[in-house]
């Protein structure tokens, strides 16, 4: 049996994170909230066995402004706590992220309304 592979296309735009520090924390909370839900919500049934221990996730921005790269890894918090609760990585602590591989991309776009983001999680 193959490794574990799952990609994810979330319609919810990822959120500049200088954008979100002028927010107020419930402002915050909720948009959190909602990309969570997104992720388990795409996930469902399309899980691994037992959460990955050991990963690469890749993900892949469309927006019409490019982030600067600190602020594309704290975009990706949500991400991986949507990640983590709907059992597809086992935990979101430094001890499996810190092996986990990440890649980055960002492609510019022209319309708003086509503002997504594509996370791939394969198991190595």
């Amino acid at each position: 049996m193959g490794k574990y592979s799952i990609t994810l296309e979330v319609s919810i735009a990822p959120t500049d994170s200088n954008r979100i520090l002028g927010v107020s924390k419930y402002t915050k909370a909720r948009i959190f909230k909602k990309v969570k839900n997104e992720i388990i919500h795409l996930v469902r049934s399309r899980g691994p066995k037992e959460p990955l221990t050991s990963f690469k996730i890749s993900a892949h921005r469309y927006s019409p402004s490019f982030m600067d790269l600190d602020n594309c890894y704290s975009m990706l918090k949500p991400y991986i706590d949507g990640l983590t609760l709907s059992g597809v990585i086992k935990d979101d602590s430094w001890q499996f992220l810190n092996h986990a591989n990440y890649k980055i991309d960002q492609t510019k776009i022209k319309m708003k309304d086509e503002k997504k983001i594509i996370i791939t999680v394969e198991e190595i």
